[in-house]
């Protein structure tokens, strides 16, 4: 496996702080990372947690999953611009990649699956 394996564990991560957001969004290597912006008030967001939990678990070597609650860190979904929940934004190397909204799960299975290809 890759570089992640050992470092992420396969858990989601929760940023403390901007900055720590984006030290962890700055991940080494070719390794994906996925911004997970969510709310304890947002239904949708909690159907769509366990996926979320079950894709940072299988991509372990491959992939970062953050997981940011606006409400706790709404100075993070402010400099992404991040308006409805979920939010879901890749980033690769620092740069992103990519951003989808809503909790589709099999549409964020295959954006995860195609960035990882």
């Amino acid at each position: 496996a890759g570089p992640a394996r050992g470092f992420f564990a396969g858990e989601v991560v929760e940023p403390v702080s901007l900055a720590d957001f984006r030290h962890k969004m700055a991940a080494p290597g070719p390794c994906l990372v996925v911004a997970y912006f969510t709310a304890s008030w947002c239904g949708p967001c909690q159907r769509i947690r366990p996926l979320v939990a079950e894709l940072a678990l299988v991509n372990a070597d491959r992939a970062l999953f953050l997981k940011v609650d606006v409400d706790e860190l709404d100075e993070v979904a402010a400099a992404y611009g991040v308006r409805s929940m979920p939010t879901f934004i890749f980033f690769r190397q620092g740069y992103k990649v990519h951003t989808q909204t809503g909790a589709d799960g099999g549409a964020l299975r295959a954006s995860v699956d195609r960035l990882l290809e």
